[in-house]
């Protein structure tokens, strides 16, 4: 079931794509999905701190695909460090895809992670648009480490309706919810 959900926010992801679009896809597995959500005619830059990631897309013939350098976590095969929070602040991408270790109205985006929180900062601050992707399971979830407030996203991409403390963090800064 979760991996359902997982897939539907991917392709959700996917179709807000438009040819030609610089994007930064994050680490786990719900990027992963949109990744595979990619059509494979898509044309355009992709920039990831997930090894994953850059896998499942390199057999796209016209996505080009940098991939940040730093520490590798196994599992998700995420890289961060100082290295990754470089690559990604000398970056302006059209629209960037982060992942959630869980998203609440007062904590806003959190992770597990501290240097991958600190990574999505940086690409929160120099995307044109930032939509987070996040299952059910992460609604009202707190984790260690702050990455951003629900006001400076573009958006939540999710596989069922919110709570509406959630909802209304995000639209009050004119944030959009987008139900796969």
């Amino acid at each position: 079931m979760a991996s359902e959900a997982k897939e539907r926010i991917g392709q959700a992801a996917a179709s807000l794509l438009e040819p030609g679009q610089f994007i930064v896809l994050d680490v786990g597995t719900t990027a992963l999905s949109v990744a595979r959500a990619i059509p494979s005619d898509f044309r355009g830059t992709v920039a990831t701190n997930s090894l994953l990631v850059a896998i499942e897309l390199s057999n796209h013939p016209n996505v080009v695909v940098h991939v940040a350098g730093g520490r590798l976590r196994g599992g998700d095969m995420a890289l961060s460090n100082s290295n990754a929070q470089n690559f990604f602040r000398d970056l302006h991408p059209d629209i960037a895809f982060l992942g959630s270790g869980g998203i609440d109205a007062a904590a806003g985006l959190t992770d597990y992670y501290l240097e991958e929180a600190a990574a999505r900062k940086v690409i929160i601050q120099n995307s044109a648009v930032s939509y987070v992707l996040a299952d059910s399971s992460k609604f009202g979830r707190v984790a260690r480490h702050r990455v951003a407030g629900l006001q400076e996203l573009t958006g939540l991409i999710t596989d069922s309706e919110p709570p509406a403390t959630i909802r209304e963090a995000l639209e009050k800064s004119g944030g959009v919810t987008i139900i796969a």
